[in-house]
């Protein structure tokens, strides 16, 4: 079997044009799991909220509003937080498993994503996109297997260099003392090689909908330094395109300080001058950050395009 090779330059760039071209479509879709998202978190916040008597809220509230000076030792006392009978573990529990679901709520949208960037799929209609199926439920089980691959090499590896480092140090021998360097430096080349090897596995599961982890391990091989430098190269391109926005911005934003010295913030100008100025901040740190997510997206769906076994 030949092993593609990944077009580096190529792949960095089509996946920041994408991921700037495409924020319309991302939000259109994505909507949904957004709330779903904040959602979430909120209801685990009330949940810990709940947890905590008033009286306990309101001491914290006057603890803040008291000078440093005046505090005392107590404060500091894990016996001076009156929690709910019965309640604190069960609720912590609960609100954690609220925050660790809420990071899988987007993945219906991140798959049709990524089928919209390798062309496998053009994008759905609608306004809204949350379909479960077969697909989804193997991303998540692809990424799981891979999260505990990497923390099962980096726990073993750690493991190995502490073994060694504990053994050097009895030994009194100060001509190994280099060792121990060698050895993390060895532990983070071998680290970021099989995060490497591994770094297609769940793109491979979202578009070819199987796991397939032999052919995503298979794709990479030959293209481990491609896949680093194509990524890097693609972080720099939006670097300078965060860069480029950025100036714009404050060019807009001075302009606009410019306009309300002339004005004055009390007038009705003036306060539409600086709604104006506030909005155009929030969304261009939102359109950058939806940007930023979609653009990783599509360079993970784009490499496996790139790579997989098809004619």
């Amino acid at each position: 079997m030949t092993v593609r090779k990944l077009p580096i330059a190529e792949t960095a760039l089509e996946s920041l044009i994408f991921g700037l071209k495409n924020v319309g479509t991302a939000l259109r879709l994505g909507w949904f799991s957004v709330l779903l998202f904040i959602g979430l978190w909120g209801v685990a916040g009330a949940v810990m909220a709940s947890a905590i008597s008033a009286e306990t809220w309101q001491n914290w509230i006057d603890l803040s509003q008291t000078p440093p000076d005046q505090l005392g030792p107590e404060v500091f006392s894990l016996s001076s937080i009156d929690m709910r009978e019965g309640g604190i573990i069960a609720r912590s529990t609960l609100a954690s498993l609220l925050v660790f679901a809420s990071f899988f709520v987007f993945t219906p949208v991140a798959v049709v994503l990524s089928q919209i960037a390798s062309g496998d799929r053009p994008a759905p209609k609608g306004v809204i996109y949350w379909r479960w199926g077969g697909r989804e439920w193997r991303v998540i089980a692809t990424l799981f297997i891979y999260m505990f691959t990497i923390l099962f090499v980096m726990t073993a590896l750690t493991l190995f260099s502490t073994i060694m480092a504990v053994s050097i140090g009895n030994s009194g021998d100060i001509t190994l003392s280099w060792l121990p360097a060698l050895i993390s430096i060895v532990i983070f080349c071998t680290t970021t090689w099989v995060y490497l090897r591994l770094i297609l596995v769940v793109p491979a599961a979202a578009l070819e909908n199987r796991m397939n982890f032999i052919e995503a391990v298979g794709a990479t091989g030959g293209n481990v330094f491609r896949l680093f430098g194509s990524f890097l190269l693609l972080m720099v391109l939006f670097f300078f395109v965060f860069i480029a926005a950025t100036l714009v911005i404050f060019v807009l934003s001075f302009s606009f300080q410019i306009a309300l010295t002339q004005t004055g913030t009390a007038t009705p100008v003036g306060q539409s001058i600086g709604f104006l100025s506030a909005l155009l901040i929030f969304l261009f740190f939102g359109f950058l950050i939806v940007a930023s997510q979609l653009t990783s997206i599509a360079w993970f769906a784009k490499s496996w395009a790139a790579l997989r076994q098809q004619d």
